[in-house]
């Protein structure tokens, strides 16, 4: 199995990861407990069993716990977690803090704590407080393998389709905590998008970049080659944008939705290729006749809408 790269464990930290610090209870020759503990580190993941590899390529590289915890409620999917405890993941952890964008302030801090007994009270007032002190300075752009990342554990790709011309319409969306929105700030500062909150949920924020086919190529290019849970879909988006549009809008859609119901499965069949080459090149011409056939039909609806209506005002006046 390849192994991950310290950057991509980074930004996957960063997006999906927890770091927390456990205690270990200190006796004196009594059996009674002492009054400082001895703190260590937990470094852990939660993913759908769907999209659990890169937490798999860590357990096999790290070691540490890898277990699958049930559906909470039917409408959960089953889960994979994987955790990293004590000196192991204090290893881990001083290999990957100077690459974190978002947790490097915080993992600083746990990494301090750590190395002796403490007032365990006090250490954890001092993380609530420091817990959303932004981490600067912040980089002036992401790595190609942070992102990878950062975008397998928080970001996803959006199709639409246009009613008109039956075009696809390709979004990437990457979701973030208000509070914690240092990642998702580079990456509009270097590819562009709106970072805007949820409307009814303001503790959340999303950053949309519309994926027009030079869009697609300048960022899948940059960063696409290095991840491992949205691969296909990236190299499948690739694909189509090379064509020069999303001109076969259904098919489009219907792969993606395919792909993501199954990430990082279809490549060990080859089964990327054969979905790129089942999007077909639709012509102008094809494209005009669904312009004009669409408006047409519009044309009609809004004309037999607008007779019932007056049948109705009719039939109250009288």
């Amino acid at each position: 199995m390849p192994t991950l790269s310290e950057k991509y464990i980074a930004g996957f930290l960063d997006a999906d990861g927890c770091i927390k610090v456990k205690w270990n209870k200190r006796y004196d020759g009594r059996g009674n407990v002492m009054g400082l503990q001895a703190p260590y580190v937990s470094v852990s993941f939660v993913q759908r069993a769907v999209a659990d590899e890169p937490l798999r390529m860590m357990h096999e590289q790290y070691g540490g716990s890898l277990y699958d915890a049930p559906a909470r409620t039917v409408n959960y999917s089953p889960q994979t977690e994987y955790e990293l405890a004590g000196k192991d993941g204090a290893m881990l952890l001083s290999r990957i803090v100077k690459f974190l964008v978002i947790k490097r302030h915080y993992a600083e801090l746990v990494l301090d704590v750590i190395k002796e007994p403490r007032d365990r009270s006090v250490v954890i007032e001092k993380l609530k407080a420091e817990r959303r002190v932004k981490s600067e300075p912040l980089p002036n752009y992401p790595s190609r393998k942070w992102m990878a990342g950062y975008f397998d554990g928080d970001g996803c790709f959006n199709c639409g389709i246009s009613p008109r011309e039956h075009t696809a319409s390709i979004t990437a969306v990457i979701a973030a905590a208000a509070y914690d929105d240092e990642g998702v700030t580079i990456i509009q500062k270097n590819f562009g998008g709106t970072l805007a909150p949820i409307k009814g949920r303001e503790h959340l924020v999303t950053l949309k970049i519309g994926m027009s086919p030079s869009k697609a190529l300048q960022m899948l290019n940059y960063f696409g080659q290095y991840l491992i849970i949205k691969r296909d879909q990236a190299e499948f988006i690739k694909s189509c944008a090379q064509m020069g549009s999303y001109r076969d809008g259904g098919r489009i859609s219907a792969v993606l939705k395919q792909l993501k119901a199954q990430p990082h499965r279809l490549s060990e069949l080859g089964a990327v290729k054969a979905l790129c080459d089942s999007v077909r090149r639709i012509s102008d011409d094809e494209i005009k006749s669904r312009r004009y056939s669409t408006a047409y039909y519009d044309g009609m609806r809004r004309h037999f809408a607008n007779r019932a209506c007056d049948s109705r005002l009719e039939a109250e006046a009288s």
